[in-house]
C-alpha cells in the first residue's frame, strides 16, 4: 500500500533532492538530508504572501537569514509578523505551498532566526498550526523542534485543517520525533480528522515497531478503529514482512488483550458493518476502549459505499 493509501493528510509531502547546491533557493538543506520533505520556496510561496509587497521583503529578510531586517520590519509594523501564505480558493496546502515566517526559518536550518521571530513574538505554534514544528520534527536533529516546544508550541497542533505533526512525523518513520511530541504530552490517540488515522495504526501500517511500542507506552488504545474500520490490535496479528519483528509484535499483542473485547481482533471489514449497523459498540466495548472518531466513521461509510 502506498502511503497516501492510508489516508492520511500529507501536509509537508516528499521530493526529489534538487540538482546543485543545498540551499534553500537550489534544493534540500542540508539539516534535511534524510526525510527530504517538500519544504517551501520562493517559486511555490512568495507570489502568495500576504500584506503584499510588505510581506515579500520580510519574507526574504528571513530567507536570507537578515535577523536585523527581519527586526527592523517588524517593529515597523507589527502586523508583518504574522506574514504567511494565503492560497487561492480550491488550493489545499500540501508539497511545501504553505507556511509562515517560522515555518520559512525552520525550512532553510536557521535556528538563529526562529530564535529571533520567537524574541519578536511569533507565536510558537506559528500562523499555519503546526507546519512549523512538523518541519522541524523531519530535519536531521531535532534541536529546531526542542526550540519551537520549549517556546510553548502544541505538540498536537489543534487549529482547522491542521495534520496533527505525531501523523506527518509517522509517514517519514522518525521514532525519536514521535517520542520527542510524547515526552511534550502530545496526544498518543489523536486521530487524524479527514480519515480516522490513528498514530498507532499508521506506526503498524508501515511497520514501525519502534513507535508503536513508544505510542502503547505512552498509553496508545490499540482498539481505537482507524481508517476504513481497520484497528490497531488487528494489525498487530497480521503478518510483517520482517521476520525478525515477531517477537516484539507478540510482546505488543499482548499489551492489547482485554476481556471485555472481542479475540482475536475483528478486521475492517467486520468492524465496519458492526460499527455502522449501530451494533458496536456496545457499552461494555466503548468503556474499554473499543471506539472510533468521526473520521473513522466517516472513512467506514465511504468504504461501504454509503
Amino acid at each position: 500500500m502506498g502511503r497516501r493509501g492510508v489516508g492520511v493528510l500529507l501536509v509537508v509531502g516528499l521530493t526529489t533532492p534538487a540538482m546543485g547546491g543545498c540551499g534553500l533557493l537550489d534544493g534540500v538543506p542540508p539539516c534535511f538530508s534524510q526525510t527530504q520533505p517538500s519544504l517551501p520556496t520562493p517559486q511555490t510561496v512568495r507570489d502568495h504572501l500576504d500584506h503584499a509587497a510588505a510581506g515579500q521583503q520580510v519574507y526574504d529578510a528571513v530567507v536570507d537569514g537578515d535577523e536585523e531586517r527581519v527586526a527592523e520590519l517588524v517593529r515597523g509594523d507589527e502586523q508583518l509578523l504574522g506574514t504567511r501564505v494565503v492560497l487561492p480558493d480550491g488550493v489545499r496546502p500540501g508539497d511545501g505551498n504553505d507556511g509562515d515566517l517560522l515555518t520559512f526559518a525552520v525550512a532553510g536550518c536557521d535556528g538563529e532566526m526562529v530564535a529571533t521571530l520567537l524574541d519578536l513574538g511569533a507565536d510558537p505554534d506559528g500562523e499555519a498550526p503546526g507546519l512549523a514544528l512538523t518541519y522541524a520534527l523531519l530535519a536531521d536533529d531535532l534541536d529546531l523542534a526542542e526550540q519551537l516546544l520549549g517556546a510553548g508550541a502544541d505538540p498536537d497542533a489543534h487549529g482547522p485543517d491542521t495534520a496533527p505533526p505525531m501523523q506527518e512525523v509517522l509517514l517519514f518513520e522518525r521514532p525519536a520525533s514521535v517520542g520527542l511530541l510524547l515526552d511534550h504530552s502530545a496526544d498518543p490517540d489523536r486521530a487524524e480528522p479527514v480519515s480516522g488515522a490513528t498514530p498507532l495504526g499508521s506506526a503498524l501500517t508501515f511497520g514501525d515497531l519502534e513507535s508503536a511500542g513508544l505510542l502503547l507506552e505512552a498509553g496508545a488504545n490499540p482498539w481505537q478503529v482507524g481508517v476504513q474500520g481497520t484497528l490497531p490490535a488487528w494489525q498487530l496479528t497480521q503478518e510483517l514482512e520482517d521476520d525478525g519483528a515477531d517477537q516484539t509484535r507478540r510482546e505488543l499483542l499482548a499489551e492489547a488483550r482485554d476481556p471485555d473485547l472481542p479475540w482475536p481482533p475483528p478486521g475492517p471489514p467486520e468492524t465496519t458493518a458492526r460499527f455502522l449497523s449501530g451494533e458496536w459498540p456496545t457499552p461494555r466495548m466503548e468503556a474499554a476502549g473499543f471506539v472510533a472518531s468521526e473520521g473513522a466513521l466517516r472513512s467506514m461509510r465511504r468504504s461501504a459505499g454509503e
